[in-house]
């Protein structure tokens, strides 16, 4: 969700474009407020499709890498995938969300070679290497340090 500092700095802005237009309507710069935060919502459902969107990443090259015919012996004996995390699996069968997706219009199918070189930047990484091997590892510890 928002957080109030989020929400006060989008205050301000609107006030400030409010002044600097020298409109003297107060429901214009009321309603741009309430536009400005409406926008700040859809990014932040958008931001939370993207990991959903690398979860899939994921499995599609989970599914490319047993098809090698010489496969990388650390990743196969990972048990623990970006896909297979309890927060991407419960956001992907949240209907509540979905319909959030539908009624913003919100996809990144048209980013896939973006999203794609976004999960190769995870994958390269010492953490996600290190999450992989851990089976302890904190879930919640791992996505926000992506």
């Amino acid at each position: 969700m928002l957080s109030r500092r989020q929400l006060r700095i989008k205050t301000l802005q609107s006030l400030y474009s409010y002044f600097q237009s020298g409109k003297s309507d107060p429901a214009i710069a009321e309603r741009e407020l309430f536009r400005s935060i409406e926008k700040a919502y859809e990014l932040y459902i958008y931001l939370l499709l993207l990991f959903r969107e690398l979860g899939e990443a994921d499995r599609n090259d989970a599914d490319e890498l047993h098809k090698r015919f010489f496969p990388n012996q650390e990743e196969l004996l990972a048990k623990r995938r970006l896909f297979e995390l309890r927060f991407i699996v419960t956001l992907g069968k949240d209907a509540a969300f979905k319909n959030l997706c539908d009624r913003y219009r919100i996809n990144w199918q048209n980013q896939q070679d973006l999203v794609r070189k976004i999960f190769l930047e995870i994958k390269k990484s010492q953490e996600y290497r290190a999450f992989l091997k851990d089976e302890t590892a904190e879930e919640k510890d791992f996505l926000s340090g992506i």
